[in-house]
């Protein structure tokens, strides 16, 4: 671009007053990204200030300095980008080089053209090393993390799908057990309902499934606000948290066709349980199927007054022989091989307890409390709870070696 003398002098000063405000804070920006350069604010300021000092030279056809500016620029870019990271070697080649456009802004509006230097091409060729030296290290590194990434998530994934039918097994719980809250104290069952969605929100808990473990704990806040105020259900309120855990199935069979599990269907599973029931009762001479629901009750009547006496253990043994004894019935209400494996080694742990006449330990009641809500489960639906049993028995061994 051509100018006159005397407007050429008048750019020059305004090009120098331009790019020395510009230098200067690059450099303060580049001092403050030395003690966190993971601050992208500061690379994208930098990227900005580095842009304008290209566009300045370039104005005024200053092609050496433009072309060191770009150079900058384009690293800055790669590192706005997460494509490459900004490292002290570097920043210090930066350094350098604002050094030398500084210099060659003050010579070329002496000389009243540009100044070029030998100087110019080595700082070029100096970033460009740097450049790929160490955007080859980021995309190795990178890749590293990506791979394990990816592996962790496949891990996941992979138990995700080993408890698939365990989140099934509680959701049919949790389902069957509201529905028994409607319009009634709920106290006998709100706090075997909110260790069930406690339960969920632990299976869930390493996943990403944010929108169901949010949903979760919605039910889980209105079950807890109930246990604290009325102990009583309204038909609206049990209504809507049918509904939430309907959305929880709903979100989770869009989970299992990505994995290609079968989808669940929570009230197909209750009728399909409820009508199997229905037969057990019919060839015992059952006449009234009313008796099915009098069952229930006292199975969760009998789960309650067990878990109310684990927690009276912190306090006192003297209520171990009902709690022997209520466990027995729970047996013979059940009749499930892997429910009486799991009773008599709680059995055992009782009398263990009684006989050392000695309170115990708070880890020890949880774990009681545990295998109890496991106990739960495996009435609503043995098949879906076989595959935690190992590792509920297992806990217990180990409970038995501690005492």
């Amino acid at each position: 671009m051509d100018f006159l003398p005397e407007e050429f002098e008048e750019i020059l000063n305004i090009f120098r007053g331009e790019t020395e405000e510009i230098i200067q804070k690059l450099n303060n920006n580049l001092l403050q990204l030395e003690n966190n350069p993971n601050n992208k604010e500061l690379i994208v300021y930098l990227f900005r200030d580095a842009h304008s000092l290209k566009g300045a030279a370039r104005m005024i056809g200053f092609n050496n300095i433009q072309r060191l500016a770009h150079k900058i620029e384009d690293v800055l870019g790669l590192a706005k980008e997460s494509k490459i990271k900004l490292n002290k070697e570097i920043l210090n080649a930066f350094y350098n080089a604002l050094d030398l456009l500084t210099e060659l802004i003050q010579e070329s509006v002496r000389l009243k053209k540009e100044f070029y230097t030998d100087n110019i091409q080595k700082h070029i060729d100096t970033i460009d090393y740097l450049l790929e030296k160490y955007q080859k290290e980021y995309q190795l590194e990178e890749s590293i993390i990506t791979k394990r990434k990816k592996q962790t998530e496949q891990r996941k994934d992979v138990e995700f799908e080993k408890t698939a039918n365990a989140i099934n097994g509680l959701l049919s719980e949790a389902y069957l057990l509201i529905v028994n809250m409607n319009g009634e104290d709920a106290s006998s069952y709100t706090e075997t309902f909110l260790d069930i969605i406690n339960q969920l929100i632990e299976k869930l808990k390493e996943t990403d499934y944010y929108d169901i473990k949010a949903e979760l704990e919605n039910i889980k806040e209105k079950i807890s606000f109930v246990m604290f105020s009325t102990s009583i259900l309204t038909k609206e309120e049990v209504n809507e948290i049918c509904e939430r855990l309907e959305t929880v199935v709903n979100q989770l069979n869009i989970i299992y066709k990505k994995f290609e599990i079968l989808p669940f269907n929570i009230k197909e599973k209750i009728a399909s349980k409820t009508e199997t029931d229905n037969k057990k009762l019919a060839n015992t001479d059952i006449e009234n199927v009313d008796e099915e629901n009098s069952i229930i009750q006292d199975f969760f009547e009998k789960i309650e007054f067990i878990k109310e006496g684990f927690n009276d253990l912190e306090k006192n043994l003297t209520q171990i022989p009902d709690l022997t004894e209520t466990l027995q019935t729970l047996i013979e209400i059940v009749q499930k091989d892997e429910l009486t494996n799991i009773v008599k080694k709680i059995q055992d742990i009782l009398e263990l307890i009684k006989n050392s006449n000695a309170l115990p330990e708070k880890e020890i009641i949880n774990i009681l409390k545990q295998s109890l809500s496991s106990i739960e489960q495996i009435a609503l639906d043995a098949n879906n709870a076989q595959e935690d049993i190992s590792l509920i028995l297992q806990r217990l061994d180990i409970t038995k070696q501690m005492l």
